[in-house]
């Protein structure tokens, strides 16, 4: 399969929550407050909303299978959160560039 990254759209922030879920399993139970707790939603259309949310999208369909959420902090970029859902885990989506 094949994925390209982009910038997310505000209408695709819905779908996060179960990627990152997903993303989740990998981790020993231990190392995980609460499995089922994500980023806020009003965070990721922040980040959406100032080009600072970016997908991994299966080529195929356009559709969302890993994202990373950054915010800006005294003129620098810092990575918030990267997630991947486990089907498309260990692809090296994470070592893509961005656009």
């Amino acid at each position: 399969m094949s994925y390209e990254i982009r910038l997310a759209r505000v209408d695709e922030v819905a779908h996060l929550a179960a990627i990152e879920r997903a993303a989740g399993r990998l981790f020993p139970a231990e190392r995980i407050v609460d499995p089922e707790q994500t980023m806020a939603a009003a965070l990721l259309t922040r980040a959406c909303e100032r080009g600072l949310l970016f997908l991994a999208v299966a080529r195929a369909d356009d559709r969302p299978v890993g994202f990373a959420s950054c915010t800006e902090q005294d003129g620098c970029v810092h990575l918030d959160e990267l997630s991947a859902h486990l089907d498309h885990g260990r692809q090296g989506l994470g070592r893509s560039p961005c656009p």
